[in-house]
């Protein structure tokens, strides 16, 4: 076979293996919610790769989540059936999860070199293309001549001295989409928040501060930490890939010269009193506008919370929140101690690996078996295969070690009350960076009104 088509044919299996990942993860949380809510008792895959890639969230579920729920776990071609204490097949699972870990580390390896050759060969690797930009059917990058004239327009009136303020009004009156409304209508991109319609300072500090506008074309700038954890990192200048010369210039090199120069000047110029860190920065959005939320301050009063969009653009982009940040914080941190109290944020706040809740686990077992035995003993004694006497001295001692047993259950479960009221307490009196890391630990989102709040947690996948 041709080497292009076996390329071709390999790219293709690779993208139907990320696809059919991302499907099953969707479908994994829907499943776990419907355990939560006790719907389901029994769970079927294919084999044990269907349940996860992961070896040590596969045992994780296989050896204490599912078991804690009693949940039935089978894999039909692995023959793994948790309920069947006699299969040999459950045995060996933790090796075959093993093996599916690391065939999902091969795929992402395989992905990652395939997307730095495209790089290295001058192809965009990113879905879409910079505003001014489009891509072939190559992947090539390439003048879109529709709003090319606009980026000309932005770097000409920066140049000529007017702010970037004078430059987003200037915009905005002459009907200029935006960039991102311009990709969600003319590519397949969707964003799910309210999108503004407004040009704003920051879009217009990108467009001036981007080298794919002299026929630069840099890519690989940000990163994943590892085939196991989606979060994205910024790598060092060092590390991008850029092909210069690569397409067309929009801009001449010596006018982003000068841009770059004006940027640098004012940023060196501007003296501004060090920004206080505010614990809700880059979790708390508008709920109209899908905005960041921004801070003002009143001469001698406290911080109030406003919408950045409204701050910027005033009542024709959106609403004014202007609630206290100090309120906002108390309510946030009432919504945790709820949910610390309902046993939804355990497994985040308190751990997975609760050392108690192991214990307990393990002493629960002990005193099952020794029911068993004592039953076994009594049978014993019904069949004459075991002395009357002697078997009631094993029974009281099987019954003795039980009632140990118990005493020691409640110590450990008050040891989790008391741990349970010690993290409450925590919440309640943190402040500061300690709170901030609280938050952002359990919350992924908070969305703002005047009147409402809607936060979406770590741990569900809804508000």
């Amino acid at each position: 076979m041709h080497k292009k088509k076996i390329w071709k044919l390999q790219k293709f299996i690779l993208m139907m293996d990320i696809l059919a990942l991302i499907l099953i993860d969707l479908g994994f949380k829907q499943m776990l919610a419907d355990i939560e809510n006790e719907k389901i008792n029994t769970i079927i895959t294919k084999d044990l790769s269907r349940l996860g890639r992961d070896y040590i969230d596969t045992g994780y579920y296989i050896e204490k989540y599912f078991p804690m729920r009693k949940i039935r776990y089978i894999a039909v071609n692995d023959g793994v059936d948790t309920i069947d204490e006699q299969n040999s097949n459950n045995e060996i699972t933790p090796f075959k999860a093993v093996i599916n870990d690391l065939y999902a580390k091969d795929i992402s390896k395989k992905v990652k070199t395939a997307l730095l050759t495209k790089a290295m060969n001058g192809e965009s690797i990113k879905p879409f293309a910079p505003y001014g930009y489009k891509k072939d059917g190559k992947n090539r990058i390439i003048i879109d001549e529709n709003v090319a004239e606009n980026v000309k327009k932005i770097y000409q009136m920066y140049l000529s001295g007017s702010s970037k303020k004078e430059i987003c009004n200037y915009l905005n009156t002459n009907n200029i989409i935006t960039p991102l409304m311009y990709k969600m209508q003319y590519t397949n991109y969707k964003n799910p928040n309210n999108v503004s319609k407004e040009w704003c300072i920051s879009t217009i500090t990108n467009i001036l501060k981007d080298r794919m506008y002299i026929g630069d074309l840099v890519q690989h700038k940000y990163s994943s930490i590892n085939y196991k954890i989606k979060k994205v990192v910024k790598l060092e200048q060092s590390k991008n890939i850029i092909i210069k010369n690569n397409h067309k210039a929009i801009i001449k090199k010596e006018d982003f010269e000068k841009v770059s120069q004006m940027l640098k000047g004012k940023s060196n110029e501007c003296k501004r009193e060090s920004k206080s860190s505010h614990i809700l920065t880059g979790i708390v959005f508008c709920q109209k506008c899908g905005a960041r939320i921004a801070y003002t301050k009143n001469h001698g009063s406290s911080f109030k919370i406003i919408c950045s969009n409204y701050k910027k653009n005033g009542k024709r982009a959106c609403d004014n929140i202007y609630i206290e940040e100090q309120e906002i914080l108390n309510c946030i941190k009432q919504k945790i101690i709820e949910n610390v109290k309902k046993r939804h944020l355990e497994h985040i706040i308190i751990g997975r690996q609760n050392k108690c809740k192991e214990e307990i686990e393990k002493l629960n077992l002990q005193k099952i078996k020794n029911i068993n035995a004592i039953k076994q003993i009594y049978t014993d004694i019904a069949n004459n295969e075991i002395e009357k006497f002697l078997g009631k001295q094993i029974i009281a001692e099987y019954v003795k070690e039980n009632e140990n047993i118990e005493i020691k259950i409640e110590q450990y479960q008050s040891k989790i009350k008391e741990r349970k009221v010690n993290v409450i307490k925590q919440i309640e009196e943190a402040d500061g960076e300690k709170l901030r890391r609280l938050i952002f630990m359990v919350i992924k989102r908070v969305e703002l009104s005047k009147s409402n709040m809607k936060i979406q947690y770590n741990f569900e996948n809804y508000f």
